[in-house]
């Protein structure tokens, strides 16, 4: 499962999908492959995946096998379990994602919820293959998904919740990058904490696009102190972040264009 070239993104994502499916058949009867595929294949921008690719190829590994991958997949499942959990009628009520239906809208909600619950398994699971993972990987993974949980409470009542929310996988995202490339432990904290600060930004330019309050406060701060992070672990990460995330960007900003195009019609 080599990848020659780190920087292929197309071989990176049919990678990443054949270790998701092979996953899911290994673990689920037939009779649920569909429902927990449902949000996971083709899955979506695979940001925290590419975020991870990204910077190992900024640092020069120029061949990553089955490790990435998997770290990769972990990240997927947690945010499709996410995913499940936030469109449910007791949270946000979506009837659609990326285009298709909701996954309570194909089954019951309660099997829906249940389906979350399973991807979150999963992705320990998948963790737990990772042969380059310590003890701190696995502890910060379940406490990941603590907080993946608290913060999604917060969102409920209203509260700011996006170092909690969004932050977390992003931040497991960057400390998996640390310690494949097998960085000191203090140096691998400040790494996750990095993450943490793109979720939070990452969350701010959703929530405007979304047409959600912002707290502008909130997302500068993080730029900035983004920016003093970067210098300590001497990795580019805001280039590389603006590199990532310039193609959706522009996406959000056609989407929010056709928003206010309507809203004038109406």
């Amino acid at each position: 499962m080599a990848v020659k070239k780190v920087g292929s993104e197309a071989r990176f994502k049919q990678l990443l999908d054949e270790v998701l499916k092979k996953g899911v058949e290994r673990y689920l009867p037939q009779e649920l492959q569909v429902a927990a595929l449902h949000y996971l294949i083709p899955g979506g921008k695979r940001i925290r995946g590419l975020l991870l690719l990204r910077i190992l190829e900024e640092c020069g590994v120029q061949q990553v096998g089955s490790q990435l991958i998997r770290a990769a997949a972990c990240l997927e499942l947690f945010h499709a379990a996410s995913l499940i959990h936030d469109d449910l009628p007791c949270l946000d009520n979506d009837d659609f994602r990326r285009g298709i239906p909701t996954l309570h809208k194909l089954m019951p909600e309660g099997e829906a919820l249940l389906m979350g619950n399973i991807l979150y398994s999963l992705g320990m699971l998948e963790a737990s293959n990772l042969t380059k993972m310590d003890c701190r990987y696995m502890e910060l993974a379940s406490a990941v998904l603590l907080k993946l949980n608290l913060g999604q409470i917060l969102d409920i009542r209203g509260l700011e919740s996006a170092r909690l929310k969004t932050g977390q996988l992003f931040g497991l995202a960057m400390y998996t990058a640390a310690l494949l490339l097998e960085k000191a432990s203090e140096e691998k904290e400040k790494w996750f904490e990095c993450g943490e600060l793109l979720g939070i930004i990452f969350q701010c330019r959703d929530d405007f696009v979304d047409g959600t309050s912002v707290t502008e406060q909130l997302e500068h701060d993080a730029v900035v102190k983004l920016g003093i992070i970067e210098r300590e672990i001497k990795v580019p990460i805001c280039q590389i972040w603006q590199e990532l995330t310039e193609p959706f960007d522009k996406q959000q900003v056609g989407v929010s264009k056709k928003r206010e195009e309507q809203t004038i019609v109406i």
